[in-house]
């Protein structure tokens, strides 16, 4: 979940107030769904059910003018967010700032957007503000690596061999960006249960085992065949 400033006074602006009710909801749709860089994919059949409207991509652009700039038929940019969400600049050497650069080269944008930052006055108040979103933004980074290890640990204690604990947990994060820790862990007890009775020396490395994707296939479960009772015919 993304987080980012908003502007309470819009329901002041002039012509926030004079657009229709729908206007309005199409407006803070774009605000919210777009990325972190003010670029929205256009997904006309998600906005429309999302907020209830029948708009056409020519329509947005005219009910939203000069606020909004067709990259592209697949792309939207939001003008002036980035000036709201980083009123001193984008710094290069600023790592969530780095990110919103890279997205606007790979747009062809950010000369655009750099052009509403030539004649900004900063204000103590505005660096400040750039402060709180930097340390909001490295604290959503920072949970979501704790999860991160906590999921992988968990998966890497439903192993049922374990050893070479490094390469494992890097293996098995590799492994939790396409697919969920509780998929995973419930996968490993039914092949834990399919091993039980093997030499664990034939079992693979943990590394191994999720490098060589073996975590996405199905767990064929062995049943040993039942022991033939001996027949003693009676005499």
């Amino acid at each position: 979940m993304s987080k980012r400033f908003t502007d309470s006074d819009k329901w002041k602006d002039s012509w926030f107030c004079d657009i229709e009710m729908q206007d309005k909801l199409l407006w803070l749709y774009l605000l919210d769904d777009c990325n972190h860089a003010g670029i929205w994919k256009v997904n006309m059949r998600l906005l429309n059910f999302s907020i209830g409207s029948t708009y056409t991509l020519n329509r947005v652009i005219e009910v939203l003018g000069k606020r909004v700039f067709k990259i592209n038929s697949e792309y939207l940019l939001i003008e002036k967010f980035v000036h709201f969400q980083h009123k001193n600049g984008l710094n290069p050497n600023n790592r969530p700032q780095k990110a919103v650069i890279d997205i606007l080269l790979k747009h062809n944008v950010l000369e655009r957007v750099n052009e509403g930052y030539s004649n900004t006055k900063l204000t103590p108040q505005d660096k400040e503000q750039d402060k709180e979103q930097d340390k909001e933004q490295d604290k959503e980074q920072d949970k979501a690596k704790e999860i991160l290890e906590a999921n992988a640990e968990r998966v890497y204690q439903a192993y049922p061999r374990k050893v070479a604990k490094q390469p494992a947990l890097k293996a098995i994060k590799k492994a939790l960006k396409a697919t969920p820790a509780d998929q995973l862990v419930e996968h490993l007890k039914l092949y834990s249960e399919s091993v039980k009775n093997s030499d664990l020396n034939y079992v693979p490395h943990p590394a191994t085992y999720f490098n060589g994707g073996r975590h996405l296939e199905p767990v064929e479960i062995i049943t040993p065949p039942k022991p033939i009772s001996k027949f003693k015919p009676q005499l």
